[in-house]
């Protein structure tokens, strides 16, 4: 970091966590419509900052040059995100390609999502246990929202019996965690799906659940 009021977003993003607020100084409307992660709107106690930074943002990182120049006559450890809301909100669409984008779009202008909701679906992990009348639509509306990587596990065959009810299945006698993985693949190819055709249980719990963030009960 260099000897000025100023940060760059690459020397922001390598920050250790806890070690700054982040301050928002754009209006509470823009900061509702999408705003970096952990930022606050404003700071009303600033003397708890303690010996962390603060680094304060507007959406083009002009008017926050001059409220961490304040802040650092008064003896704070303040900076302003170089570029501002504009520059962070660049680099994140460089994390979605143009058909994320736009397959996402209504998702994305959704004030209680926005890029960085959709981000956050991207790089999630879910575990479906049950790929029958309860996991073929929570599958399907998982990758259709772009969850990230998602893992089914059903030990179970399609029958005819289950076509009325577990929309996913497209045929009998596969095995319906295999089936579901088929069907979500082609929903939406720019995710990862897992299918394990074996039984949920004590003994193989543990290795399931590993590494996924939630687990949905579907059996």
């Amino acid at each position: 970091m260099n000897n000025t009021n100023e940060i760059t977003l690459e020397e922001f993003l390598k920050l250790p966590k806890g070690s700054f607020i982040l301050i928002d100084m754009r209006s509470e409307v823009s900061y509702q419509l999408g705003h970096i992660e952990g930022a606050v709107f404003c700071h009303e106690d600033i003397r708890s900052a303690g010996n962390r930074k603060l680094i304060f943002y507007c959406q083009y990182g002009v008017q926050s040059v001059e409220t961490a120049e304040q802040f650092r006559t008064r003896g704070f450890q303040a900076y302003s995100l170089k570029g501002g809301y504009a520059a962070w909100l660049k680099n994140q669409f460089h994390a979605l390609d143009s058909d994320e984008l736009e397959r996402y779009d209504r998702q994305i202008t959704l004030a209680q999502i926005g890029l960085t909701g959709q981000l956050r679906l991207k790089n999630a992990a879910v575990l479906i246990i049950g790929a029958g009348g309860l996991g073929c639509p929570c599958g399907m509306y998982l990758a259709a929202a772009g969850v990230g990587r998602i893992g089914i596990i059903d030990h179970d065959e399609v029958s005819l019996s289950n076509m009325n009810r577990q929309v996913a299945h497209r045929e009998t006698g596969l095995n319906k965690a295999v089936s579901l993985k088929n069907t979500l693949e082609c929903i939406n190819d720019k995710i990862q799906v897992t299918a394990y055709p074996e039984r949920f249980s004590i003994d193989n719990a543990a290795e399931l659940l590993d590494g996924y963030d939630f687990v949905i009960d579907c059996a």
